[in-house]
């Protein structure tokens, strides 16, 4: 059967490479640049119980959305800056109507009964830190100051605009920086667009010129690159058919498909290139073809296996990541050897010896005269893995999707280090209503703000707790300060950031030195409420929580997911081998470069969270991918590798070298899943080359011409 599949491809190359170009040309043609998606909201999941707290506190309390501005401050006197920040709100206010800003400002009056115009900010700074509510804006050295802008309509805000008016010179104020969600989400997109920009051509640069160094043939150079070129056409029709917006995710979707449509062409060119001694052009496409079609449709299925497996998840941006990699894998294929039989026949023969050749044989000679040494070796460390797996630990939080390297990233840590962590928790208190007693009698407001308060004193007391925000800070504010004859409320009645407009429902905002005691805080919490049980009950709410429970979702489902394509790719290779002895050879082989995975986890301290989770499903499709060749040139074919070894470490190269290059993208999660799936894909090379000539022995006869 594939014998007469062969004979089609071969016999009808001119109409197959048509119907290939049309099919292209229709690709093209339906196809529409992609949208990016930068909303942080799009990684949540379904049923997530964060959610309902978190509109709550949004339709309650003007608190989200919110934007941190760390204000500079010059060495000048109180009227300067009062004049600076009165000016700063002012501009704000004109350019975003509806806007709720606070600062210093807002408690000008209190300050003017103890400074006078003419007196030093820096005296001012020193008196503000002790003083309820207010100290919260001043930094930790007494340099700067926070004003906080809460946007009326946040989907409307601009960062840009925002940005401008902070560039403007103000009196009294040195310079400013600004923080918020929206500006995450701005750079999110540029750093999208930036590593298009930029890691498209890096990879193709340098396939082009690994690629000459390997065959040393332009034609050869052309043949590979026509194919890489054709697979941004399906990847970019599929994109548009699905609806799907480039995302932190789905943007690596591309450059995967662009990189894994070498290894199909890097094969067929090696193959072609060994059987040249054929001299008839034909002869030698029905040679490679043989030698190659059924091995690289394998490959691409147990590849498009793992990628379909994310469909098992529970997000959508990893649901959408998965189809549109594994429909554009098994297109890109059939696409290739459509066109291949025509455009292998236009490679020409060169007579350079290339100086991959020698360095594939000399490298080859290597590992097979010490093959059961290193695979003994190999053996132990990966099995060593095990007893480390409980060290990995899993975690994902706000932080994971910021873009390094850029000046948001560098404005948080600054506002971070000014002020306050970003690891912050908030509590939402009301009633409780217990209709099945009948007991609907709402506790009096004074009571209900004296248990909040008892509440927020008994925070303020843990060791992990930095700062503690609530209606506690504006009623210690108002009895230190009653009967002076200025605004004692500092927050309005109506949008205030710890009290409901009809003063039935609290908030307790907690920021904490370090993010990693964030559960430690959330159980104290849940200790310490059971005295007050019978009276109110509390929600919590926190970014952390938030992303560590999309984490934990997403990591299960993606477990499953690894579980369900090992079990497709493990009946795959078995129908391949029809032995169970050599399916678990097959087994132990690619637990080789999984085991190191672990490894590398533990060493290098790297957390399980989405982008690593989809990682370990993406490189067990990567690893099957030498497994199948080999297995079926040693097994299917009875024949020695030969050029199958070249072709095998010249497509690790290139493919780790191309995976190597996302640690030129600002975002982190697409830095640590190049640089682990290179790794493995390297690994995992070496490891079958030493492997399975050891395990299935290598063969008493071997042939010279195959």
């Amino acid at each position: 059967m594939i014998n007469k599949l062969i004979y089609y491809l071969t016999k009808f190359k001119i109409l197959l490479a048509s119907i290939a170009a049309g099919m292209l040309l229709l690709m093209i043609v339906f196809s529409e640049i992609p949208k990016i998606e930068s909303n942080l909201a799009g990684y949540n999941i379904d049923n997530n119980p964060y959610d309902i707290v978190a509109e709550r506190l949004t339709s309650l309390f003007a608190s989200t959305n919110m934007v941190q501005v760390k204000v500079r401050l010059e060495e000048t006197n109180v009227k300067t800056l009062f004049d600076g920040l009165e000016e700063l709100e002012k501009e704000i206010a004109q350019r975003f109507p509806g806007t709720r800003v606070e600062s210093l400002n807002s408690a000008a009056d209190l300050f003017r009964l103890k400074f006078s115009d003419n007196d030093s900010v820096e005296d001012l700074l020193n008196f503000a830190v002790n003083i309820p509510v207010i100290k919260n804006l001043v930094s930790e050295d007494a340099g700067s100051v926070l004003l906080v802008a809460y946007p009326n309509e946040a989907d409307k805000f601009s960062p840009s605009c925002f940005d401008e008016i902070i560039k403007k010179e103000y009196p009294g104020i040195e310079s400013m920086i600004a923080v918020s969600q929206s500006h995450i989400q701005t750079q999110i997109e540029k750093s999208i667009k930036r590593d298009y920009y930029y890691l498209i051509p890096i990879i193709l640069i340098f396939t082009i010129f690994f690629l000459f160094v390997s065959f040393r043939s332009k034609g050869a150079v052309l043949f590979c690159m026509i194919n890489v070129l054709l697979s941004f056409i399906p990847a970019l029709f599929f994109i548009t058919l699905y609806n799907v917006k480039i995302n932190q995710i789905t943007t690596s979707a591309l450059p995967i498909v662009v990189i894994l449509s070498l290894s199909t062409s890097i094969h067929l060119i090696s193959g072609y290139t060994f059987h040249s001694y054929l001299k008839d052009k034909r002869k030698i496409v029905i040679q490679t073809l043989k030698h190659y079609f059924v091995p690289s449709l394998l490959s691409v299925l147990t590849t498009a296996i793992a990628f379909f497996s994310f469909y098992l998840s529970d997000s959508l941006y990893i649901r959408q990541f998965g189809i549109v990699a594994a429909s554009s894998l098994i297109t890109v294929f059939l696409l290739t050897y459509m066109i291949s039989p025509l455009t292998l026949s236009f490679v020409k023969e060169t007579k350079k010896t290339p100086f991959m050749t020698w360095f594939a044989s000399s490298f080859e000679k290597t590992i097979f005269n010490n093959k059961k040494r290193l695979s003994i070796l190999f053996f132990i460390i990966a099995g060593s893995s095990l007893f480390f797996i409980t060290e990995i630990t899993f975690k994902t939080n706000l932080e994971t999707f910021i873009p390094r390297r850029t000046a948001v990233y560098e404005n948080i840590k600054e506002v971070r280090n000014s002020f306050h962590s970003l690891a912050e928790i908030d509590l939402l208190f009301e009633q409780k209503n217990d209709t099945n007693e009948g007991n609907n009698k709402e506790i009096d407001k004074e009571v209900f703000i004296s248990y909040v308060s008892d509440f927020s004193k008994k925070i303020e007391n843990y060791p992990e707790v930095q700062s503690v925000q609530s209606i506690k800070d504006q009623v210690d504010f108002e009895k230190s300060f009653m009967g002076f004859g200025f605004r004692t409320d500092l927050f309005p009645r109506k949008g205030n950031p710890f009290v409901s407009d009809d003063q039935k429902k609290y908030r307790i905002n907690i920021k904490l030195d370090d993010p990693e005691d964030i559960f430690i805080v959330k159980n104290k919490l849940s200790e310490d409420f059971l005295k007050y049980n019978s009276i109110f009950q509390y929600s919590i709410y926190s970014d952390y929580l938030f992303f560590d429970y999309i984490s934990s979702s997403i990591t299960n489902s993606l477990l499953r997911s690894l579980l369900f394509s090992a079990l497709l790719i493990f009946i795959i290779i078995f129908f391949l081998t029809l032995s169970i002895k050599k399916t678990i050879f097959s087994i132990f082989a690619n637990a080789v470069p999984l085991g190191f995975l672990i490894l590398i986890f533990v060493g290098f301290a790297i957390d399980m969270n989405i982008s690593t989770s989809i990682t370990l499903i993406v490189c067990l499709g990567l690893i099957v991918d030498d497994t199948i060749q080999i297995l079926y040139r040693m097994v299917r074919l009875n024949k020695p590798l030969k050029e199958l070894g070249f072709g095998i470490l010249t497509t690790s190269i290139i493919i780790t070298g191309c995976f190597f290059s996302f640690i030129l993208s600002k975002i982190h999660p697409i830095q640590v899943f190049g640089i682990l799936c290179g790794l493995v894909f390297m690994l995992a090379a070496i490891g079958d080359l030493t492997i399975f000539p050891w395990l299935l022995k290598p063969h008493s006869k071997t042939r010279k011409n195959p």
